[in-house]
Order: C-alpha cells, then structure tokens, then sequence
C-alpha cells in the first residue's frame, strides 16, 4: 500500500481544441478498484499540468512482469468537421517519481543486514568469585516483533576481561520468527572468564523466494538475558572475598586482657571452608591476619552442629582498639586437582556461623580512698 506520493501528468494539446480525458492505470487499485481519473484539458498549446494523489492505493504487479501500464481514453465536445494530420495530437507524458509504501506484499529476495555491535557490562561482583565457576548459564535474546516473514539470525557473543581472556559463543541461521527466543549455546564458558563486558555482533538474514508482508509500522527488538540457575563447581581452593568495611571498636579499653570468641554453626557443606578477617588501617595496607578458622564439613556424628573457640590475645586485641577496616575472606577447600573430582555449591546452600565472645579484664583492687 502507498503511503504518499503523486502521478504528475504533463498534457500537450496541439489540436487546438477542448478535450476530456479519462485516465486509467489497472495495476493501481484503491479498494479493488482500478485508478480512474477525469479531468479537462484546454486548447493551449502550453504545457498543462494534472497530478494524482496517490495515497492508500495499491500497486499490484505481476511476479514475472514488473511493468505498470496506464491508458488515456479523450473524448472532444465537438459538432464541427476536424481535418487533422499525424502532427496533430494529445500527448500525456507519465512521471511516477519515488514511492513511500506503507506495506508491500510479494516474494522478498534475500537481504542480509548487519546488527551494529552491542556491548553490555557485567557486575563486578563477579570478580570476587575467585575459583569458583558456575555449573550452568542461561543466556539468551528475547526478541519482541510482529514481522512474519522468516528471519535467520547469525550472531557472535564475545566476552572479554582485563586479563585479556576471551571466550565466544556462536549462533548460526536461527529463525526467530519461528522461535523468539534465541538460546546461546555453552554461555558458562562466556561467564566464568569473570567478564567485564559481553559483546553482541551479527547479522539478519530474509529468506530468499519468500511471500511475505512487510510494512512501515512493524519492528523488531532484542533484549539478551543471563540467568544463572545458582549452581557453582569447584575444585582446589575457591575463594570469596569480601570489601573492607570500617569497624571502630573503642570500646574495647586497655582493660581487656584476652578475648575468646566462640562460633556456633552447623555446615551443610561436604568440604570444609577456612575463614579469615584480616585487619588494615587503610584499605591500602597490607591486612594483617586478625583471625583463622576451619569450619569442618557436615558429619552426621554433629546433627546440631559444632561449637569451637578461638582466643585472641593482647596483640590482635590492640589492633581493634584504634578505627580499622576489617575484610573477611572465606576459602572453600575442594577436591584436590589430582583427584579430579569437583565439588558443588547451590545458591539455596547457607552457612550460619552464631559469634559470641567472653572477655577476661583486669580489675582494679579496692582503693581505701
């Protein structure tokens, strides 16, 4: 269907005489209807000029002849005997310059258009995942369109980080009219690189030798999904660190001669975890190792769980006593790499540690003041 655009007629009369002109183009149709236009043309010998609107029309061709043939039936009011000569005539030039369609139905050759590079960061958080890397990755692009016409899409995501690794997952000839959602195979493999970004390349593709509708109102839009069902592997030692954070603990006077916290908790885990809180003054020293602690794996022996202790003597106690930063950082001990067995974390999996602590202080004798 055309969407705006005229049929701009220039008429030479070189009869010499009024004359009315029924113009006609079959392929051209508005309702089902052929165009057929009147109009009036005088006995100038100056050029005249008769547009068309053409809008909402349809332009109907016929697969193997693309040709548009248009007729001009002229009919002149005249009781007087004319004697004319082959130089005497009315002659109707055609100028259908650039059409704007709204919609075109017929068979679509093959167009190929390239998808411009889309780049999209990854949280950092991932970073502090150190060793651990996840079992299963659902990454893909829900495309959103009202096109019919078969689409393939061909796409390459490239993830990358700041180590200059690189890892790729390929898409070939999906037809997303078929299937909107395009699942990007081993997206795992794009993931535990600890990307800092992941990058979108391709190109779509209409299939060839198809009869489809197109129109100026339809589109096409993609939005690309990670889901990550919260399953982790591991083997050796993962690690998870977490950010500095500032403790001011004062209160803790010259007083206290040792502190013994005690930890509480009952591990769901199959391998044991060690864990360590780290003191700085500023978050660019080197830590000092305030505390360490082995959390044993689950044993059925300990259903309720386990309670241990760990005693901190005056050296670690005066480095709580000015503002520090404290960090926590928990290692996972795994399998060994010679064993080559894995070990597995779910997100669902919890690890509750209940701290209290006891402190021994030194108290003054009575004063007889």
């Amino acid at each position: 269907m055309i969407d705006s655009r005229q049929i701009q007629l220039t008429i030479q009369n070189s009869i010499g005489l009024n004359a009315d002109v029924l113009f006609t183009i079959e392929e051209l149709t508005l309702d089902g209807t052929s165009l057929i236009s009147s109009f009036n043309i005088e006995s100038t010998t100056e050029p005249q000029l008769q547009t068309i609107d053409l809008k909402d029309y349809s332009l109907n061709l016929d697969v193997d002849e693309q040709t548009i043939n248009y007729s001009s039936t002229l009919a002149i009011d005249s009781e007087e005997l004319l004697h004319l000569t082959l130089d005497n005539s009315i002659a109707i030039d055609v100028l259908i310059d650039t059409l704007w369609f709204s919609s075109i139905t017929g068979i679509i050759d093959t167009v190929e258009v390239d998808i411009d590079p889309v780049e999209q960061s990854i949280p950092s958080d991932l970073e502090s995942l150190d060793g651990i890397n996840f079992d299963q990755v659902d990454m893909h692009l829900d495309f959103d369109s009202d096109i019919e016409i078969p689409i393939l899409l061909n796409l390459t995501l490239t993830a990358s980080n700041e180590a200059g690794d690189i890892e790729q997952s390929f898409i070939a000839n999906w037809n997303i009219t078929d299937s909107s959602q395009v699942i990007m195979p081993e997206a795992e493999r794009l993931i535990n690189i600890k990307p800092d970004s992941i990058m979108a390349v391709g190109s779509a593709t209409i299939l060839s030798d198809t009869v489809g509708t197109v129109t100026t109102d339809q589109y096409i839009a993609a939005e690309l999904k990670t889901q990550i069902p919260f399953a982790f592997i591991f083997s050796d030692t993962a690690q998870v660190t977490t950010d500095p954070t500032r403790q001011d603990l004062a209160a803790l006077s010259e007083a206290v001669e040792s502190i013994t916290l005690f930890l509480d908790y009952l591990s769901p885990f199959n391998f044991g975890v060690d864990l360590h809180v780290f003191s700085m003054y500023d978050t660019l020293d080197i830590p000092d190792t305030l505390i360490t602690f082995f959390l044993e794996p689950y044993n059925n022996q300990f259903p309720s769980g386990r309670l241990d202790s760990i005693l901190l003597k005056q050296e670690q106690i005066d480095w709580l006593v000015d503002p520090v930063y404290l960090q926590t950082q928990i290692d996972l001990i795994g399998p060994s790499e010679e064993s080559g067995e894995t070990a597995r974390l779910f997100s669902t999996d919890s690890l509750n540690v209940l701290l209290f602590g006891a402190l021994k202080i030194y108290v003054n004798e009575p004063s007889d003041e």
